[in-house]
C-alpha cells in the first residue's frame, strides 16, 4: 500500500501526492511542516574597534557560535569584518605612532 500525503488543503481536500518514505507528508508539504529557523542573536559592535573592542566582539561571536545562536557562515563573515576593521585601524594609526624599532 502506498501512503498518501496527509496534508489538508484550505478547500478541505486532501493532497493526493505520494508521501515520502518515513513521513506522512509529500515533499512539498513536508517542507512547510518543518519548524522555522530560530532568529539569530544580534552581535554588539562598539563604535571604536581598537584591540580591546576587537577582543570583545570576537568573544561575543565565539560564544554565540558555541551556543548555536548564529550560523558558522555568519560567524565567519563577522570575524572577517573584525579582522579587516582592526587591520585598517592599525594602518591608519601607523604614521601617527613613533617608530620604536629604529
Amino acid at each position: 500500500m502506498i501512503a498518501e500525503c496527509r496534508h489538508v488543503m484550505p478547500s478541505g481536500l486532501h493532497c493526493q501526492a505520494i508521501a515520502m518514505r518515513g513521513t506522512v507528508f509529500c515533499y512539498h508539504h513536508a517542507r512547510t511542516q518543518a519548524p522555522a529557523r530560530a532568529k539569530e542573536v544580534c552581535i554588539e559592535i562598539p563604535d571604536r574597534l581598537d584591540s580591546k573592542g576587537a577582543l570583545f566582539v570576537i568573544q561575543q561571536i565565539v560564544t554565540a557560535l558555541g551556543c548555536g545562536a548564529i550560523s558558522a557562515r555568519r560567524a565567519g563573515v563577522l570575524l572577517h569584518g573584525v579582522q579587516m576593521a582592526s587591520g585598517k585601524a592599525t594602518e591608519a594609526l601607523s604614521p601617527l605612532l613613533p617608530n620604536i624599532c629604529k
